[in-house]
C-alpha cells in the first residue's frame, strides 16, 4: 500500500510541476500576443482578448497546480490510514481529473491563440467574427468541447474529494473504536 501511495503522490506532484511549466508558457505567450496585438488591433479588442487569456492562465494555475497540491497535502497527511483499495481509486479518479484539467487548458489555449492569430492577421474584423470562426465555425463542436472538458474536470474533482472524505470517515471510525475500548 505504501509503494502504491508514493507512486500516486509522485504522479500528483509531477502533474502539478508540468502544469506550472504550462502555465508559465501560457503567461509568456499571452504577454507576447498582447504586445503584438497592441500594435495592430483596437484597444477594446486587446482588452477583451487579454482578459480571456489571463482567465485561462489563472484557471490553469488553480486547477493544474493549487488543487492537485491540495490533494497531495491531504493525501499525504492521511497516507498511513488509507486502505490499498482507496489508493487505487484515488489514482483512477486523479486520471479523470488530469484528463479534464488538460482538456480544459487545451481548449482555452486553442481559443485564445486562434482568436489572437485571426485578429493579428486581419482575417476577422472584430472579436465576434473571430469568435464565430473558432472550432471550424461550429457552435455545437465548441459547446461540446468546452462543456465536456469542464464536466470531466468537475467529475474528477468530485470523485477525488469523495474518496478522501470516505477515508476521513474511516479514520474517524477507527479512532472512535480505539477510544471506546
Amino acid at each position: 500500500m505504501d509503494r502504491k501511495f508514493s507512486k500516486h503522490f509522485q504522479n500528483v506532484i509531477g502533474f502539478a510541476f508540468i502544469m506550472v511549466l504550462l502555465t508559465l508558457m501560457g503567461g509568456i505567450t499571452g504577454m507576447i500576443y498582447v504586445h503584438q496585438l497592441n500594435k495592430t488591433v483596437p484597444f477594446e479588442m486587446v482588452l477583451l482578448l487579454s482578459n480571456s487569456m489571463f482567465i485561462g492562465i489563472g484557471q490553469s494555475l488553480i486547477f493544474g497546480v493549487l488543487l492537485p497540491l491540495g490533494f497531495a497535502f491531504v493525501g499525504w497527511s492521511m497516507r498511513d490510514h488509507l486502505a490499498a483499495k482507496r489508493v487505487l481509486w484515488l489514482s483512477r479518479s486523479f486520471r479523470v481529473y488530469t484528463t479534464g484539467a488538460l482538456l480544459t487548458t487545451i481548449v482555452h489555449i486553442y481559443m485564445n491563440v486562434a482568436l489572437a492569430s485571426m485578429l493579428m492577421r486581419g482575417s476577422a474584423d472584430n472579436l465576434a467574427a473571430a469568435n464565430a470562426d473558432l472550432f471550424y465555425g461550429s457552435p455545437f463542436l465548441r459547446a461540446m468541447l468546452y462543456s465536456g472538458s469542464h464536466i470531466v474536470l468537475a467529475a474528477g474533482t468530485f470523485w477525488y474529494a469523495v474518496i478522501l472524505w470516505k477515508s476521513l470517515v474511516d479514520v474517524r471510525r477507527a479512532i472512535e473504536s480505539i477510544s471506546a475500548e
